[in-house]
Formats: structure tokens, sequence, C-alpha cells
């Protein structure tokens, strides 16, 4: 227990370090403590992504796309190695999972990294970045060093993110409908988006498969003894909220950065915290590539807010095995948001597409009890819905992996099936 409160204070004070890191870097943003338009309210530019897939040879173009309350998600999108971008080509969107952004996609080595394999497939790769990551922190009418810009978890992600990114692709494509792929939190969002009977039409319309990697929504038997035994207290939430942490492990814009090698450099002095953050993750050097984690490290994490962790913590602690509510803000709250004292669960008899789960044996944090819950709720409702299992495989093998072609075979088949 005194070593747990010590991992605790240590990462709590590498929370503050980074935001005070970053602060150093930009004072101007430090000091403006209301909105404007220019300096106070920015999000890292194109070329951390484009540098690593730009001198590779794969053709990069960058967009924006608003939601419907005001947050500017950033959009890249690449194709075929030594190629020009062109339209027609069926679409792919990939989202990443908490803590991430579209860099895991091809972090990894280019046969083992699932953006460049669908590019060179002859996909048209289109990689979200959540709002609130270091590419998304753009508001319209908020900025990001207010609290109320960390307002969201993944249901907000779910309720507008969704609509907007698939909404952008289609109109710019001109496409009739896309593949999503998601990936942890990318496939809560989307198990969000369509059991929320006002989003669950429009992407019904839009979409042709969900492919959920590492699916994340029932998680009640989480295996991961770390996340185990923070969610079981309430002091590193209380202590984020009480130091006044709304985004929790920011993303550097600059791999030299002052926060990423001071990441770097407190993994090789302090190994228990290296453990701490990887625990999260759950990357595991049996069958992720730990020879490249200097490199991961430089591009994860990206970022997210306290409520997005929060939320994730009501499930883990939710008192039936097969809740998967939107968030709880207490009685009082609960009222005024939904007309309820209880929070909603979303209905997945409003799911009308075919879903796709890819399950990891060894995942700690999508755990096979749990992914087996969801196969058989799913299976009851008499959905379409098939599931891949896997051996040697983590919850981050599917972007880290030392070797995930046999998972990647069953992804591109499910893909070109669609």
């Amino acid at each position: 227990m005194r070593k747990l409160i010590g991992v605790i204070l240590f990462a709590s004070l590498l929370l503050l370090a980074q935001a005070r890191l970053e602060n150093l870097q930009s004072p101007n943003e430090a000091l403006d403590m209301h909105f404007q338009a220019g300096p106070a309210n920015k999000d890292c530019g194109d070329s951390l992504f484009s540098d690593m897939v730009t001198p590779l040879g794969y053709p990069f173009s960058s967009y924006t796309t608003t939601t419907d309350d005001g947050y500017v998600l950033k959009l890249f999108r690449i194709q075929a190695k030594n190629t020009k971008i062109t339209t027609g080509k069926p679409v792919v969107f990939l989202q990443h999972g908490v803590l991430d952004s579209a860099d895991d996609w091809v972090v990894n080595t280019e046969p083992y990294s699932l953006g460049f394999v669908l590019a060179n497939q002859g996909y048209d790769v289109w990689l979200g970045n959540s709002r609130g990551n270091k590419y998304s922190k753009l508001n319209n009418h908020i900025s990001p060093l207010r609290r109320e810009f960390w307002d969201y978890s993944f249901q907000e992600m779910g309720q507008y993110d969704v609509k907007a990114n698939i909404q952008f692709i289609l109109a710019f494509t001109g496409q009739a409908k896309l593949t999503y792929v998601g990936h942890s939190q990318g496939t809560s969002q989307m198990f969000a988006a369509l059991g929320d009977p006002a989003t669950a039409p429009f992407v019904n319309s839009k979409v042709k498969k969900f492919i959920a990697l590492a699916p994340i929504v029932y998680m009640t038997h989480i295996t991961s003894k770390l996340l185990r035994a923070v969610t079981s207290t309430d002091i590193l939430l209380e202590g984020s909220k009480l130091f006044g942490v709304q985004e929790w492990l920011p993303g550097s814009c600059n791999t030299n950065s002052i926060s990423t090698q001071f990441q770097v450099w407190s993994c090789k002095l302090n190994p228990i915290l290296c453990n701490f953050a990887l625990g999260l993750v759950d990357s595991n050097p049996r069958y992720d590539d730990e020879k490249r984690l200097p490199y991961f490290l430089e591009h994860i994490p990206s970022g997210s807010s306290l409520r997005t962790l929060w939320h994730y913590k009501q499930n883990i602690r939710a008192p039936t095995p097969t809740q998967f509510n939107k968030f709880d803000f207490g009685p009082s709250e609960n009222f005024k948001r939904y007309g309820n004292t209880k929070a909603p669960a979303y209905d997945f008899q409003n799911i009308q597409i075919p879903v796709r789960g890819f399950v990891g044996i060894q995942d700690v944090l999508g755990d096979v009890a749990d992914t087996t819950l969801l196969r058989q709720k799913l299976a009851s409702l008499k959905k379409d819905y098939k599931e891949y299992v896997y051996n040697n495989c983590g919850h981050m093998t599917f972007m880290w992996g030392l070797n995930p072609t046999p998972m990647f075979t069953d992804i591109l088949a499910e893909i070109a099936s669609a």
C-alpha cells in the first residue's frame, strides 16, 4: 500500500511538473486566464505527424472540422506510399484511444502500423484526433485555459465528435459511407454514438462496418492491478481537481520539448514511474516492441480530460457488470441534464450496422470477461457481431506489436467485405 501511494504521489507530481514545464515554454498562455482567439487558444501544428509519414514517402494532408459544441478537431489523411492523394478510393477512418492521438496508427514500423498497411492496400485513410488532445486543443468559444473546456468525456465524443468527423470526411471525398476503426476509447465513443437514439440514425446510415480493436465498454472485470488500486480510491482524481489539473498528461508538440525529454528521463530515472505509465496502456515486452519504446514515448501521451478518466472509473466501479451509462453527475445534476436522478444507460438496440470485436487474451484493460459480456449482450439483441480473440496480445499490441500481422490479416478481410 505504501508503495502504491508513493507511485500515485509521484505520478501526481509528474502531472503538475508537465503542466508547469509547458507553461514555462509558453508564459503568455500561462498568464492569460481569459479567452483569446489567438495565442491562448491553439493546438499543435501538423509537423509532428507529417514528419512521421512524409519522409517515408506517404502523401499527407491535414484538415479541421468543427463540432456542434465548438471543438475544432484535426484530421489527417494518408494514401499509398510513393503516390499522390486521389479521390474515389474506399474510405477508412481510424480513431485512437485515450491519452493518444493519430500518431499511434503510424508509430510502429511500416509493416506493423495499421495506418500504413491500410494505405498501401489502396484505402483512403483518415485519422482522427479526439477533442482536447495535442492536435485538437481548440474551441471556437472557450479557451483550453478555462476549466469549462475540459468538461467532456467519451460521452461528448460520441455525441459530437463522431458525427463531425464522419460528416466532414464523406462530404470532402464524395463517398456515401466509410468503415470506422476504433481502438480503446475510440470504441467507447463509437458505442456511445450507436447507443444514443439521438446520434445512432446518422451513424447507422453513414458507416459500413465498425471495427472495434480492444473494445472498452463494460469494465468491471478489469484485471489491471494498478487501475484497480487507483480507481478504488479517489485520491488521485480528487487531488487533480484540488490542484486544478483538468487536463491529464498533455502531449507535446515537439519531440525535443522539455516535457517530452522530462518524460523519457523520468522513465530512465525511475522504473516504477515508467511501469506506472506503461501499466495505464498495458504494454508488455513479450508481444510489444520494447526496443521502440523511446520512439513511442515521443508521441504518447497526448492529453485528455479529467472527466474522461472519471467516466471510466465509474464504469470500473459499476454496481452491475453490464453497465455502460452516460456520465453520472449525481442525482441533482443528473435530473437537470437527463430528467432522471440516475445517469441513463446506452441502448445497444439502436445498433444497425455490423460490428467486429478484436480482443487480446492478455489485455488487462479490455478484459476477456468484459468483452464476453459485450458479445453476449449484442447476441441477445440479435446484432451482427463477430469476435476475434488472439493470444499474446495486450491492449497496445494493435499499435505497438512485435508482430500484429495475424490481427491485421483479419482486420483487412473484414474491411474488404464491408
